[in-house]
Order: structure tokens, then C-alpha cells, then sequence
């Protein structure tokens, strides 16, 4: 049973940490600022002409989105913004612009991090070939540094734009992951999972086979289909959730048969991307709502890891415990983050401050309480603590946003315009009337109200 719980905690661990794009970002500001309906409105206003009321109530409408856009954009951005925009209005032309100081600060480039990553995972693929055909000596060592060079040579070959979408960057590591996962979770179906040098090569190599084939895929998704960065981290949160909790339920119910065991994990996983699909497809979740969502979900997962330790039943049921948990972190997460639209950053500020509120309270039990259930129990509810604060206070920030620019595009609009009692009157005194000395006066308000 410490095998399987270590396991689990090992994947619940690169759930979190595989889980965390920018989505208002400075060269996207500075081409809404740019918009040529915007300028020429704004240009006409400013040279002291007229516009509609239409006209009017869209450059309202527009500042207050051009407002909303910069107020989530996060400080590297914005800074990124102020120093490059003089750069931008000279070289408007050149879409993909970026500082070279900016290429490694904050998040840094999709290509650069799927490079390396690609080295990083030759390099296991390289020890799977060792293990698999009993290399020793040197070329133990060797041969997986060989492997993970050449693995971070292909992609600069063979991407001849040197371009990697961040979905495909992500995907592409998810499936290399999943896919040794369920790789292996198939040769522990075909082989028992007995302990056996042959038994364990089988399911290296098709945990090895799985992962280079899932990784591709992962890849070609990325770059084919459009897909919000929310909607791909919800497939990656579901991915794993799902086939941690198979492999909870089979193991629960089993009786330590491995391949029963095996089956959960394989079968949970799949179910989760179709799961995941629908999450999406009924909710608009961004990256943001989804590192939110899972912070609980971890927060939880690690609340039922204490209960199930204290317990003193020996049984593989007990398993469940952190599986529900785990689970019920999810749907409690996915209500509360429903129409939250969190931003990027907003999303890893709540996970940051909810990993420190933790530490804080797992300092305070340590000092004050030597028992276990509290030293467990006690960085749960000040994790927790400080989790609800952050996360409505984020929620509720993005909510009036929200209901600002609804007010602005759906409510009602009035709007002065005094020079045309002016041009009235002139047009009035140069005898400038329609046939039978009918006139149409330009009107000095307006008002519209839309539904």
C-alpha cells in the first residue's frame, strides 16, 4: 500500500505543477488602442467635427474596453507596453515583435520551452533503451545524454518557423506524459504486473512507445485545433484527475489485482478527456479559472491523504478518501470559478497565496500541536482560508468588470451634442431649406436604450 501511495501522491504532485500564454498581452492592447475605426472617430472628435449617436456610444463603448483590457494585463506586460509601443508605431508591420530582454522574462517563448522539454524527455527515452537492453559502463550514462541532444536538435530542423503554439507546447508534453503513463498501465494488463527483468521491460517499452506516439499527437491537436488555453487545461486537469480516481476505484475494489488495478487508471483516463469535453463545451473557463479549480482540488486531495493515514484500517478502501476529496475539490472549484474569467496571472496568485497560507498554518501546528491530525488538518483550513479570500476577491473584481462593459454595450445612452444648435442656426440664416421650405434640424441629443 506505500507503493500505490506514493504513486499517487507522485502524480498528484505533476497534476499541480503540469497544470500552469497570455491572454492580455501588450502587443494585443497597443493593435485595440490602433484600431482604425477607433482613431478615425477619435481623430473626427478631437478636430472638433460631428459624429452620431451610434458613433458616440461605440467610442464609449471602446474606451471602456481599451480600459478593462490594460487593467488585466499583468506588470511585464504593461511594462512591455511602454517600452516598445514607439517601436511598434515606427514597425506596425511586424505582427510577432518582441523585446529580446521580454523572450525570457515572465513566460518564456513556446518554442524554446518545447526544445527543451524535447531534450528532457529524450533523455528518459534514452534510459528506457538502457534498461530495456541491459546497457552498462559508460553507455549507461552516455546514451541518454545522446538521445536527449538529438531529441532538442529535431525540432529546430524540423520546425523550419520556429514557431510552437503554447497549446501544442503543452499538449505535447501532456501526452508525452500520459502517454507513458497508460503505456505502462498496458503492460501491467498484459503482463500482471509481475516483478519479473522481462515483465518490467515490456512495460518500459511500451510505456516509452506510448509516450513519443501520445506526444505527437498531443502536438498536432495543439496546432490543428483552435482551442482556448482554458478548454486545453481543463482536457490536462481531467486527463489525470480521471485516471488517478480508476485506479483509486479499482484499487479499492480489486483486492490488489494489478490488472484490475491497471484497467481503472486506463479506462479512468480516457473517460476524463470525454468528461472534459463537456465541462467545456457548457462553460467558457479560462487558463486562469482551471490553475484555480485545481488548486482546491490539491488542497483537498492532501486534506484526504491526512484522513486516510489516520486511519487504522489496513484495507485498500480506504483509497477512496482522498479520491472523493480530490473530486470534490474539482466540482466545488468548477461552481465557484463559473463566469470568473481570471486572468493568467490572477489564476497563479491564487494558487501562490493558498501554497503560503498552507506553510503558514503547517508552522503553526508544528510549533503548538504535536499531533498529527492537526498538523494536517490545520494547513487545510488556513490554505483554505486564504483561498476564499483571494479567489472571491478576484471573482467579484472581474465581475463588475464584466458588468461594466455589459452596461456600457447593452444599456442605456444619451449623449449632448451642443454645436449642432449652432449649425442649425446657420444653415436657418444661409436660407438653406429642402423644396417647399421644409428643414430637417440635426438634433442636439440623442438617447438609445438597447435590450
Amino acid at each position: 500500500m506505500g507503493k500505490k501511495h506514493l504513486l499517487s501522491c507522485l502524480f498528484l504532485i505533476f497534476l499541480f505543477i503540469s497544470a500552469n500564454g497570455q491572454q492580455y498581452d501588450a502587443r494585443g492592447y497597443w493593435k485595440m488602442e490602433h484600431d482604425s475605426s477607433y482613431l478615425s472617430l477619435l481623430n473626427i472628435q478631437k478636430a472638433g467635427g460631428t459624429i452620431s449617436s451610434a458613433e458616440q456610444s461605440f467610442l464609449d463603448d471602446y474606451k471602456i474596453k481599451l480600459s478593462a483590457y490594460f487593467e488585466r494585463m499583468t506588470d511585464i506586460e504593461k511594462s512591455n507596453y511602454y517600452k516598445n509601443r514607439e517601436t511598434w508605431k515606427e514597425r506596425p508591420e511586424k505582427e510577432n515583435f518582441r523585446d529580446d530582454d521580454q523572450a525570457f522574462a515572465g513566460q518564456r517563448s513556446s518554442f524554446t520551452q518545447y526544445v527543451v522539454s524535447s531534450g528532457i524527455w529524450g533523455g528518459f527515452y534514452g534510459l528506457s533503451f538502457d534498461y530495456i537492453f541491459n546497457i552498462n559502463g559508460p553507455a549507461l550514462a552516455g546514451f541518454p545524454l545522446i538521445t536527449g541532444g538529438v531529441s532538442s536538435i529535431i525540432p529546430i530542423i524540423s520546425i523550419k518557423d520556429k514557431k510552437v503554439t503554447t497549446n501544442s507546447l503543452w499538449l505535447a508534453n501532456h501526452g508525452k506524459a500520459m502517454g507513458a503513463f497508460q503505456g505502462a498501465m498496458l503492460g501491467i494488463l498484459f503482463t500482471g504486473g509481475t516483478e519479473t527483468k522481462s515483465d518490467g521491460k515490456i512495460i518500459v517499452g511500451l510505456a516509452t512507445a506510448s509516450s513519443i506516439a501520445f506526444g505527437r499527437i498531443g502536438y498536432n491537436i495543439g496546432k490543428t485545433k483552435n482551442w482556448s488555453e482554458g478548454r486545453v487545461s481543463l482536457y490536462r486537469h481531467y486527463g489525470w484527475l480521471m485516471s488517478l480516481e480508476g485506479f483509486a476505484v479499482m484499487t479499492a475494489i480489486s483486492s490488489d489485482n494489478p490488472r484490475l488495478e491497471a484497467l481503472g487508471g486506463m479506462v479512468g483516463g480516457f473517460s476524463g478527456y470525454l468528461l472534459a469535453n463537456r465541462v467545456a463545451n457548457r462553460n467558457n473557463y479560462t487558463r486562469g479559472d482551471v490553475t484555480s479549480i485545481q488548486t482546491l482540488t490539491l488542497l483537498n486531495t492532501e486534506l484526504g491523504l491526512g484522513i486516510m493515514s489516520d486511519i487504522e484500517s489496513t484495507g485498500d478502501a480506504k483509497i477512496l478518501i482522498p479520491a472523493a476529496t480530490a473530486m470534490a475539490g474539482t466540482l466545488i472549484g468548477q461552481a465557484w470559478m463559473k463566469n470568473a474569467a481570471l486572468t493568467n496571472q490572477q489564476g497563479r496568485n491564487i494558487a501562490l497565496a493558498t501554497t503560503g497560507g498552507a506553510v503558514i498554518g503547517l508552522g503553526i501546528s508544528i510549533i503548538f500541536s504535536e499531533s498529527a491530525t492537526v498538523n494536517y488538518v490545520l494547513p487545510y483550513l488556513t490554505g483554505l482560508a486564504t483561498y476564499c479570500v483571494i479567489a472571491e476577491t478576484y471573482r467579484m473584481k472581474n465581475s463588475q468588470t464584466t458588468s461594466l462593459l455589459n452596461k456600457a454595450s447593452n444599456g442605456f445612452h444619451f449623449s449632448f451634442m451642443p454645436q449642432n444648435i449652432f449649425i442649425n442656426n446657420k444653415m436657418i440664416s444661409a436660407g438653406k431649406y429642402h423644396p417647399g421650405g421644409s428643414f430637417r434640424m440635426l438634433p442636439a441629443f440623442a438617447a438609445t436604450l438597447s435590450f
